[in-house]
């Protein structure tokens, strides 16, 4: 059985309903399909609106109640921003989400994800830097189940030749203490970058480090669903993962690869 934790619908910036996400779901086979539209603490288009959780949460509790080929979970992938944990807190509180994904988008006030024009003059390296450690502190925290897109500022051909090995092992070190998982995030393969977030000798480290994995096709239309899992599957295998795991109501479940 395969799971699919990450996906976005029109909430946030998706193109899909929630209903037609589920459905290209069970139709390629995902036992456990999880949605987490964006909650970004920056003012973007691409956020889910505060007014708009009432009608979410009810969305979410029809598709449970009636859905029966497949699991629904209900996720949402909240950007960490320093000084919002007590919102973050207060919002996971009133949502009674099964799980978040943490992730950083913004640098600042600069949003490295979406246009790939805003990179002209930046120092890469730095780039990549000032990313990690956001993402460190994300995952000390603790308000977090799933890390996202581990390497994300490649997105659009930017790599570094500084070795971060010892940050990211680091960064493992502490999704492992806190039981967390890392996703294997498959919308890179659409993207300029054309890989995997992260990128494979991450994955081999996570693996050595113990840390759980979980299944994300960052999908924000309905024909993305899923996408490249065969190739993330066979990946992940051959680095040794025998299990995925999922988050239900905030407890890790596993299923085996």
């Amino acid at each position: 059985m395969l799971v699919d934790l990450h996906s976005h619908t029109i909430f946030s910036d998706g193109r899909s309903t929630h209903a037609e996400m589920v459905e290209a779901a069970i139709a390629k086979g995902i036992g456990i399909y999880g949605i987490a539209d964006h909650l970004c603490f920056h003012d973007n288009p691409w956020t889910t609106r505060l007014d708009q959780f009432e009608e979410m949460r009810s969305t979410f509790a029809n598709l449970k109640a009636n859905t029966t080929s497949a699991k629904i979970l209900f996720g949402m992938e909240v950007d960490y921003v320093r000084g919002c944990e007590n919102r973050v807190l207060r919002l996971k509180e009133e949502n009674h989400w099964d799980y978040i994904i943490g992730s950083v988008h913004y640098i600042g006030d600069w949003n490295i994800d979406s246009n790939a024009a805003d990179w002209e003059g930046k120092d890469v390296d730095a780039t990549y830097t000032k990313y990690l450690e956001l993402l460190e502190e994300m995952v000390d925290t603790k308000l977090y189940n799933i890390v996202a897109h581990l390497d994300l500022p490649k997105k659009y051909g930017h790599f570094t030749d500084i070795d971060f090995t010892d940050r990211y092992r680091a960064i493992g070190e502490k999704i492992l203490a806190n039981n967390m998982a890392f996703e294997m995030n498959t919308a890179g393969r659409i993207k300029i970058c054309n890989e995997f977030y992260p990128r494979r000798d991450i994955v081999e480290l996570y693996h050595q480090l113990g840390v759980d994995v979980t299944l994300g096709s960052d999908a924000h239309h309905r024909n993305n669903v899923g996408q490249f899992f065969d190739e993330a599957v066979a990946l992940l295998k051959e680095v040794g993962y025998s299990r995925i795991c999922y988050f239900e109501e905030g407890q890790k479940r596993y299923l085996p690869l």
